[in-house]
């Protein structure tokens, strides 16, 4: 992701502390209590930015009270993106996450 990210005017480390928090969290938290499933990773870039999904057929966001973590996971994550949505059902969870790309400006809509 990183060298993609580079490749396409990203900020690079911003993707990659953005991306390791949503796989780890999907990693640590999508399967509890259930045989472990998978998590996909993609992007693209478009014109204007890196579009970055994480996707996992866990169970679903739901609270942890047991965590190891420090709970900052998704907070970093929405301050890293320019956009950031969570889909989250039964089924499993999407996150995707877009990043500007240097030197290109948004068209306004």
């Amino acid at each position: 992701m990183a060298e993609l990210a580079s490749a396409v005017g990203a900020p690079v480390a911003d993707v990659k502390l953005a991306v390791s928090e949503a796989v780890g969290n999907a990693v640590l938290h999508a399967f509890r209590d259930r045989r472990p499933g998978t998590v996909r990773l993609s992007a693209r870039a478009d014109r204007a930015r890196l579009l970055v999904t994480v996707t996992d057929d866990g169970t679903g966001m739901r609270p942890n009270l047991k965590s190891p973590g420090l709970g900052l996971g998704l907070s970093l994550i929405t301050k890293l993106a320019e956009d950031v949505r969570f889909d989250s059902t039964a089924g499993g969870t999407t996150v995707t996450m877009s990043f500007s790309l240097r030197g290109v400006v948004a068209e306004e809509g």
